[in-house]
């Protein structure tokens, strides 16, 4: 639900209209909300889908999808206190989701607090251990602790899925 495509003929502008209209037209359609939400994360209205998850969120509240994707928003804006309150009542309502566990091992590793990376990674790897960001998380909390080997393998991963994964490629080469 949460990462429905939301482009027409890879024209993004125009998948815009046509969802901002349509949501007009219903905004109690979840599909047509989460669909314009990830149109306007990927034109980079970041503030704009947050917005609109919160009025989402409004009439959804129970829907942990959508507190998924305002949390990986948020994060994205920086707003990491924010972001995680998201993440934990996705996780509260639908527990395991290994994005919202990936995200927040990376806010704690960035915060530098390890030892709790490392918990939300496990939990991670436990529920998706194939997922690609769940790998690129365990890399990064790996290279933290300066397991280099570890990180490598988990790097060489994310790179076969997305060999443009710049940040990845960095990270692997230190």
């Amino acid at each position: 639900l949460v990462f429905l495509g939301c482009s027409v003929g890879g024209d993004l502008d125009a998948a815009r209209v046509s969802l901002r209209e349509a949501h007009t037209l219903a905004p109690d359609d979840l599909i047509v909300a989460c669909k314009l939400a990830n149109c306007d994360v990927d034109a980079g209205r970041l503030f704009e889908a947050t917005e609109l998850l919160s009025e989402t969120l409004t009439r959804f509240p129970a829907v942990s999808e959508l507190y998924l994707l305002r949390g990986l928003t948020l994060r994205q804006l920086r707003k990491n206190d924010e972001a995680e309150s998201d993440l934990r009542t996705c996780l509260t309502l639908s527990p395991g989701v290994g994005a919202a566990l990936a995200v927040l091992a990376d806010i704690y590793r960035e915060m530098n607090q390890i030892e709790q990376a490392v918990d939300f990674v496990r939990q991670a790897v436990h529920s998706a251990p194939d997922d690609y960001y769940v790998l690129r998380a365990q890399g990064d909390v790996f290279l933290a602790q300066k397991d280099w080997k570890d990180a490598v393998a988990c790097y060489d991963r994310v790179l076969e899925w997305s060999p443009e994964d710049v940040v990845v490629a960095l990270n692997r080469a230190v």
